[in-house]
């Protein structure tokens, strides 16, 4: 256990010095496909304080909760499979917001900003990929 606070809290440590956002855990488990056996896997997500909104982080599924955050502390440090993306969104109150994502796609970066919110309430008005650095 002492293993596992400690990998959170480089992952939560990571995230704050990188957009002074929280970084929430979430352990779940599921089935594998090709035999009865429960692997936890780890949602990850953030909150930023300055529009009140959390997003999906990533889903990393291991074969206990130490290796999902170590594959979780491989994606913060690399991320050259990804790109980055600039969301502009309102939700309520009516507030033109932007947020930055690294997906493999632009519906990634969707499903990130979508995630565990009310569809109903947010509006996307651009969704667009970042020049390359």
């Amino acid at each position: 256990m002492e293993e596992i606070t400690k990998l959170e809290d480089k992952i939560i440590r990571r995230i704050f010095e990188d957009n002074k956002c929280t970084a929430h855990f979430d352990y779940l488990t599921e089935k594998k496909k090709i035999n009865p056996e429960v692997t936890p896997v780890l949602i990850l997500t953030t909150f930023n304080p300055s529009h009140g909104q959390n997003f999906l982080f990533g889903k990393f599924s291991g074969e206990t909760k130490e290796d999902c955050l170590l594959k979780a502390l491989d994606f913060l440090g690399d991320k050259k499979e990804l790109s980055s993306y600039t969301i502009e969104w309102t939700g309520v109150p009516y507030k033109l917001e932007q947020s930055y994502f690294m997906g493999s796609s632009m519906l990634d970066a969707l499903t990130k900003f979508y995630h565990g919110k009310d569809k109903e309430k947010f509006t996307v008005y651009n969704c667009k990929l970042n020049p390359i650095a």
